[in-house]
């Protein structure tokens, strides 16, 4: 008896972990694909707004780059100025058209003509006095761009660098040729914090943080910690023979509470998900099982009886083995029925069924055909003998009275017997007649018995 529990116990176990193991298999599948999904929005989010980051960096660098436009037209209209003049040009002349162009202009510190090599003139000339007569070939800090704007015959902007009167600016320096000799070289120094705040006012927006820095990673513009920063945005600005890098963060950037809303659900959505999953296989594992099972007793009923004749049939064959089939009726159970009521007939099936059940191995078959017929299957047998020491046991468990709904009641069991021979071919149809005959014998015989097929009898 302890034995038919713990196999029932443990395939009930294996069902309930089978079921889970479902559950958990298409939570996790659920969660992985909305997962995926929400990803997909979270990345779509933050591209979106990386772009638009992007976009004001580049809003930053045209506003960088018309400013500066507008500064280095002055210069390169001087150039051209003292290119066609070169014959008329003295001191006084050169002093006053400096003037001019410096109060014509914002945030320039200065504009200086160097002849040659060394600065000959600047404007204002107070508080820069003491650059004028400076050779750029003695200047280490200034001479390399002096040098490339010479052999280039471009335009160059150096800085922010440290003046030699003091302070920090941006210097823009212009060669000028004459008929493509050398003559001098322009230079215009311009005001950092000035220049850098007329360009961005503007276009400031709270939303974002920036700085600049210089080709030599020297932060000039906003907070130099912020390049260190994941998650920036650099945008370059392609100056005359020089490069600034913008960096640009969204002070704001976080996702949207909506977004841990959506993790949250699919969460709650993949549990539930799995609940279901899990109840439904559940049930219908049962309403499987109960399409197989007699409604009463819950044993296997016709059905699952028939494909389990089929399976063992099958592999007695394959296996050599000897099986047996058991016809059982309940004795007199119509006079039961009509004397105590179908309800107690009800309560002595179940009973039968209970008592068979523990007689039998583990691995044998009770079924229940209907009324008062019961089926077994015996397989993997040794002798007939074998099926004779069961049946024996079955019938001999029903020799004492039986207390049922509080009434005691003898009740007796009529068995036929049909054991498969060694070399015999199994046939199923013919084991169930030959089965069924010997039941009659032993029911002729006076019942509560068991008969073997070909009548050898008890």
């Amino acid at each position: 008896m302890k034995a038919k529990l713990e196999i029932m116990v443990k395939e009930s176990s294996k069902i309930k972990i089978v079921c889970i193991l479902l559950a958990c298999i298409a939570s996790l599948l659920l969660f992985s694909l909305l997962y995926v999904l929400c990803g997909f929005e979270k990345d779509k989010y933050l591209f979106d707004e990386r772009k638009a980051a992007n976009d004001y960096g580049e809003l930053l660098r045209s506003e960088v780059d018309r400013e500066l436009n507008s500064l280095l037209f002055v210069s390169n209209g001087l150039s051209s100025y003292l290119t066609v003049y070169k014959d008329e040009l003295n001191p006084k002349k050169i002093n006053e058209i400096l003037e001019d162009l410096w109060n014509r202009t914002q945030h320039v510190k200065n504009i200086g003509i160097a002849v040659g090599y060394k600065l000959a003139y600047v404007y204002p000339i107070v508080g820069n006095e003491g650059i004028i007569g400076k050779d750029f070939r003695k200047l280490p800090r200034q001479w390399e761009k002096v040098k490339l704007a010479i052999d280039k015959h471009e335009g160059v902007l150096d800085g922010p660098l440290t003046l030699i009167q003091g302070g920090k600016g941006i210097v823009y320096r212009y060669p000028i040729f004459i008929e493509d000799q050398y003559w001098g070289i322009l230079s215009t120094v311009i005001n950092t914090d000035s220049f850098m705040n007329s360009a961005f006012n503007r276009v400031i927006n709270n939303k974002y943080t920036f700085a600049v820095r210089s080709e030599k990673k020297e932060v000039f513009y906003g907070n130099p910690k912020l390049f260190n920063h994941k998650g920036i945005v650099l945008v370059k600005s392609n100056l005359p023979n020089n490069k600034w890098e913008i960096a640009v963060e969204n002070r704001d950037l976080k996702l949207p509470a909506y977004f841990l809303i959506l993790d949250a659900l699919s969460i709650i959505f993949s549990i539930f998900t799995g609940l279901v999953i899990y109840y439904y296989s559940r049930e219908r594992h049962k309403l499987t099982n109960y399409s197989l099972r007699d409604s009463l007793t819950n044993l296997p009923n016709r059905r699952y009886l028939d494909k389990k004749l089929l399976q063992a049939s099958s592999e007695a064959r394959d296996s050599h083995q000897l099986l047996a089939i058991m016809l059982i009726d309940v004795d007199y159970f119509k006079q039961i029925n009509d004397a105590h009521g179908h309800h107690f007939g009800d309560e002595v099936l179940k009973r039968v069924a209970e008592l068979i059940k523990f007689k039998i191995r583990a691995i044998d078959t009770l079924s229940r055909m209907g009324g008062d017929e019961f089926v077994i299957l015996i397989e993997n047998l040794r002798s007939e003998n074998d099926a004779k020491l069961i049946a024996s046991k079955i019938v001999d468990s029903f020799q004492a009275e039986q207390s049922i709904l509080q009434k005691s009641i003898q009740i007796t069991l009529s068995v036929g017997v049909k054991v498969s021979l060694p070399n015999e071919k199994i046939d199923i149809k013919k084991m169930m007649k030959h089965a069924d005959e010997a039941l009659y014998m032993a029911k002729g015989e006076g019942r509560n018995r068991f008969v073997l097929y070909p009548n050898l009898g008890k």
